[in-house]
């Protein structure tokens, strides 16, 4: 665990990595700029022309800064390409477009006469790679090992039709972006315009590669999306802090492959058995994990060995690949760890007031999967109807897994009451309503009440557990240990703690008979004969806890059904102690004091059986 933290802490951004890439998305994409008149940052971009707005009057001069602030000229071609004071453009600003085929869906025929063709959503098949433009300006471009660029719910794949954007100054640039709006490289057909790019900061040795994109929807409009994120160029190189980190790294891995030897060994002890215990599927799905990551660190040293690019502005560097390993890396690497901390508590399942938290989802499981059924049933009712009344007008409405998503965040108090009711008025406030009363004021407090005396069941049985002298695991016999030595060292009493061996050879001591059982002669003789050791043998720190945990009545006597009580929380360690007739004389026996006060005629009937 300590070797996967350091590793994690050496594999996410650093505090200056962080703050590089935020200034990047700030800059590009969450700022407000005047797009058609009014103030919108790059979400608000719906449709074509704000599209091109937002890209020649805003993207391209603030990531081509010919200028200071002052107006004079930059003097290098290396200044020129550096915004923020000190962040490097590394090669030339690729823009991509993807169409679709004309005629890819179907046109009913009463409006054939007025439309003149269809096109369908992106799809792979249905991909255009027609030249088009004045002079076919527009060429196809097939894709030179560039990844797959996702959105949302849909794969683009690589190539497409590419320009090159000019950036040896900023009217050069824009008139570039003129140049594509005269000749109409936006069309029916286009169905992704993306732009990619980079900078190298070169305090923190990354590069953040940057994407703004936009979807142009069969359905009409335009979606924006955009992403940064951080690439480390650095493989395994020299020097002594990363000869730590390929240490801990080593370390990791070797715990790895160590797990997953004594899993296939557990796999041929148990067989099939193996396969019903949640832990090992946890071992599992973490094994699998870590080989994922190791084979995705291993390609990303191998990509990084072969990687080879030059900084100019007029070449476009791409990074698509290295980022697509990266990116993974990290992804993998989070749930690994994620999971990893939940491993702990298999760990602290030997000590019950530790492991309450696996203790409670145990014994509420089998309640909790029929109370999911019903959740479920409910949920469905309201998504359906959801999409149904408000899916026109409110995106997150629009599909089905977005609308289950959007009902949870109401069910939890994210909701736009405002929105509900502007769509529908009388309808929306009723569903807003119906909502409340069953997801929150119904589901959501049967939910807690399962989960609360679930646990509240587990807390009582780790008292019973506790009190009845059950084994309380390596975890807190290492932790009594640690607090004898310090009472030793102060002069206290240390706790007293058995071995198995030595609890066997107590009871065996008692068991004069050797029938394996002892019965109310052996153990007033073993009182007497060792009184010091009756609360090893019995369980308990004291005498008087047998009476102050049982006997509300009379606290210096047991009555049958109390000590039917005693034996059914005993642990199996104990479970042979048999008291086969009257244990009101054990109060004499042990020297508890004088007799016990008179009790009801209920007790004496019960102490006459």
């Amino acid at each position: 665990m300590i070797a996967l933290i350091i590793v994690v802490n050496n594999t996410r951004p650093s505090f200056y990595g962080n703050q590089f890439a935020s200034v990047l998305r700030n800059k590009f994409s969450l700022r407000q700029n005047a797009i058609l008149g009014a103030d919108s940052p790059l979400q608000l971009v719906t449709e074509e022309g704000m599209m091109w707005v937002y890209i020649r009057d805003y993207f391209v001069p603030n990531i081509v800064e010919d200028k200071y602030t002052s107006g004079d000229a930059k003097a290098s071609a290396n200044e020129a390409g550096t915004i923020l004071m000190n962040l490097r453009r590394i090669g030339a600003i690729r823009i991509r477009q993807l169409r679709a085929r004309a005629g890819t869906c179907h046109l009913r025929h009463k409006f054939t006469a007025s439309v003149d063709y269809c096109v369908a959503p992106f799809t792979k098949t249905d991909q255009s790679k027609a030249a088009f433009g004045p002079g076919d300006r527009f060429q196809y471009s097939p894709p030179a090992g560039e990844q797959s660029f996702f959105i949302q719910q849909r794969f683009y794949p690589g190539g497409g039709f590419i320009q090159l954007l000019n950036t040896t100054n900023r009217e050069g640039a824009i008139a570039h972006i003129n140049s594509l709006m005269a000749d109409q490289f936006v069309d029916a057909q286009t169905r992704l315009i993306d732009i990619r790019f980079s900078f190298i900061n070169p305090y923190v040795d990354n590069v953040a590669v940057g994407t703004i994109a936009f979807e142009f929807l069969a359905g009409g409009g335009v979606r924006p999306h955009s992403n940064f994120h951080l690439v480390s160029l650095s493989g395994f190189p020299a020097g002594r802090d990363y000869q730590v980190k390929i240490f801990f790294e080593a370390l990791l891995y070797s715990f790895v492959v160590y797990m997953a030897i004594v899993q296939i060994v557990l796999l041929f002890r148990q067989r099939m058995e193996y396969f019903s215990h949640g832990w090992n599927w946890l071992d599992l799905t973490l094994i699998t994990l870590f080989i994922l990551l190791f084979a995705f660190r291993m390609q990303s040293v191998k990509v990084l060995e072969d990687f080879e690019f030059e900084v100019s502005d007029d070449k476009y560097v791409d990074f698509s690949k290295v980022e697509f390993i990266r990116v993974s890396e990290r992804r993998t690497l989070a749930f690994a760890i994620f999971l990893s901390f939940f491993k702990v508590f298999e760990f602290l399942q030997s000590n019950p007031k530790l492991s309450q938290l696996v203790s409670t989802l145990e014994e509420a499981a089998p309640q909790m999967s029929t109370f999911l059924v019903v959740i479920l049933i409910v949920l469905f009712a309201f998504a359906f109807s959801a999409q149904l009344l408000f899916g026109e007008m409110i995106a997150e409405f629009s599909n089905f897994s977005q609308t289950l998503a959007k009902l949870v965040r109401m069910a939890l108090g994210d909701t736009d009451y405002n929105e509900l009711i502007y769509v529908d008025y009388a309808v929306g406030s009723l569903f807003f309503f119906v909502l409340v009363f069953f997801l929150v004021l119904f589901l959501l407090q049967m939910f807690l009440a399962i989960i609360m005396g679930a646990n509240e069941r587990v807390l009582d049985e780790v008292g019973e557990k506790q009190w009845a002298g059950a084994d309380p695991g390596a975890l807190t016999m290492a932790w009594i240990l640690a607090k004898n030595f310090v009472r030793k060292i102060f002069g206290y009493q240390p706790i007293r703690i058995m071995t198995e061996a030595e609890k066997e050879a107590l009871v065996k001591s008692a068991d004069r008979n050797r029938d394996g059982f002892i019965d109310a002669a052996e153990l007033e003789r073993f009182v007497q004969q060792s009184p010091s050791k009756t609360p090893d043998l019995l369980g308990v720190e004291q005498v008087e806890d047998l009476y102050k945990r049982y006997d509300l009545s009379s606290p210096n006597a047991f009555n049958l059904a109390e000590q039917r009580t005693f034996f059914s929380v005993l642990d199996e360690r104990r479970q042979h102690i048999v008291l086969l007739s009257k244990l009101l004389g054990l109060k004499e026996a042990l020297g508890a004091g004088a007799a016990a006060p008179a009790r009801g005629n209920d007790d004496d009937e019960s102490s006459n059986e």
